[in-house]
């Protein structure tokens, strides 16, 4: 048997929430081993792109949406990417509207066509995307239900994948 000690100690505080946790379990000799936790993630606020009807391009009218978004994006890669390696998560939603398969390969049609506005603009840090098509609702409603509040996508900082509150599984992050 062994005696051990952990030491569990907050290395970075931001906006009230932990971004780092470093675990290490010591034995009786001080040799020890340990694990970083990074419980942290920001999501950005962002006005919705507007795509066409079963198209993943991004039309000309809604760029200077991105471009705000991309903004914000540097911003908090700016403010926080001291800290740690971060990385940016794109997610996409669709409504119900069509077959559940088809929202679904739009969903990460479209995460993947904002990811890629994102690379060209300039980011240099990794990106991911992914899409749950009609599978995670931001308003509830019957199948076949054309409500814009679903067709969304989520743009996320984070050291590791995301945590997702209302996803019904979890995403299969691809990288750009």
């Amino acid at each position: 048997q062994v005696d051990a000690r952990v030491e569990l100690r907050r290395v970075e505080r931001t906006e009230g929430r932990v971004m780092k946790i470093s675990l290490r379990a010591f034995d009786t000799a001080e040799f020890y081993t340990g694990v970083d936790l990074y419980p942290w993630q920001v999501d950005i606020p962002h006005e919705e792109v507007n795509f066409a009807s079963g198209r993943a391009d991004i039309p000309a009218a809604e760029r200077g949406k991105l471009d705000k978004s991309h903004a914000l994006i540097v911003d908090a890669l700016t403010k926080y990417g001291r800290f740690a390696s971060l990385r940016l998560y794109v997610m996409g939603h669709t409504d119900t509207v069509g077959a559940a398969a088809e929202n679904l390969d739009l969903s990460v049609r479209r995460a993947k066509s904002l990811a890629a506005y994102f690379r060209k603009k300039g980011l240099r840090v990794p990106v991911f995307y992914e899409g749950l098509g009609e599978e995670a609702p931001a308003v509830a409603t019957p199948d076949e239900t054309a409500e814009a509040g679903n067709r969304r996508a989520e743009y996320i900082i984070a050291v590791e994948e995301p945590v997702l509150q209302h996803a019904p599984r979890p995403p299969r992050w691809r990288k750009l």
